[in-house]
């Protein structure tokens, strides 16, 4: 009889040790995969920078022929405005299907690495 508390005090104490245990390993798998998506976002950081250096150089010449070949370096800056408006439009109304689906897409798939989900 004296064996029975004993007994459901050690299952208490081991479940409450598997459940601090299984809590602790949640938030390690969770640190591990935001650090990890951390890194992607950071690394892609510099190559952001320079091709968005590469990018403006280039438009600036695209932009400086064409107003040489109309007669007005304004023009081709005009044109070129014009351009990515329309451009900046569509890509805003499309936003949900091209940004931001894949983009979601992209988290959980790096989420969900390597789980057994």
């Amino acid at each position: 009889m004296n064996d029975q508390p004993n007994l459901v005090e050690s299952l208490i104490g081991n479940s409450t040790d598997y459940v601090e245990t299984r809590l602790n390993l949640f938030k390690l798998k969770m640190v591990d995969k935001s650090s990890d998506i951390a890194s992607s976002v950071i690394s892609f950081v510099p190559l952001i920078f320079i091709f968005l250096l590469v990018f403006i150089l280039v438009n600036i010449g695209i932009a400086l022929l064409i107003g040489d070949l109309l007669g007005k370096a304004y023009w081709g800056f005009l044109i070129l405005s014009a351009i990515y408006i329309i451009t900046a439009l569509v890509l805003y109304k499309q936003r949900d299907k091209w940004v931001k689906v894949p983009f979601a897409n992209m988290l959980i798939k790096k989420f969900l690495k390597n789980s057994k989900v």
